[in-house]
């Protein structure tokens, strides 16, 4: 399943910044308190062996472990479903997801893939907080805004701070270690 809603190519590679005045979406920056205005692009699949990837305005791939994935994924669904644009999962709760509802949307999600994946089994919130923590680092690590996932006021949880419509999604099918037996990432 793959979920477009803003088109990448080369000539959107940029970094913009929150106080960009030729921002493509200055009054939702505002108005939603997002911290980042960066297109992302998230793609992967379930199998432990599947290309799990981010690109953050045109950056280099940032490649993710299975739970960094998840918890991404879930945002980035979460996201999408809070201002009505398709996902491919929908991800319903509050502006900011708690660790709890993150894993029960986890859990949720594998269910309906049919997958039965044990990394975040018997997890709690201090697991999802170091996940965070984690993706926040490979952030910072390539020279990107950690807070594109941002913490909400205490005890809220986390989202995705950038625009929705600055989102893309590629669930990978295949279950081929590259996502294509051909050696390219599949699209869904």
């Amino acid at each position: 399943m793959k979920n477009i809603i803003a088109p990448n190519s080369p000539a959107d590679d940029f970094r913009p910044q929150n106080n960009q005045p030729d921002s493509p979406f200055p009054e939702e920056l505002v108005a939603e308190g997002y911290k980042t205005n960066d297109r992302v692009d998230l793609s992967g699949g379930l199998g432990r062996n599947m290309l799990k990837r981010a690109r953050v305005s045109g950056a280099p791939p940032i490649y993710l472990d299975q739970r960094q994935f998840l918890v991404l994924f879930i945002l980035v669904c979460h996201g999408l479903t809070q201002k009505g644009l398709p996902a491919p999962f929908p991800v319903l709760g509050a502006p900011f997801l708690s660790g709890a509802v993150i894993l029960k949307g986890i859990d949720r999600f594998q269910e309906l893939a049919g997958a039965s994946l044990s990394v975040l089994a018997n997890a709690i919130d201090a697991d999802i907080a170091r996940v965070v923590y984690a993706l926040r680092e490979k952030l910072r690590k390539n020279g990107l805004n950690p807070n594109l996932i941002e913490t909400g006021p205490r005890g809220t949880g986390y989202r995705l701070s950038t625009p929705p419509a600055n989102v893309t999604v590629t669930l990978l099918r295949s279950h081929h270690p590259l996502g294509d037996p051909r050696g390219a990432p599949g699209r869904a």
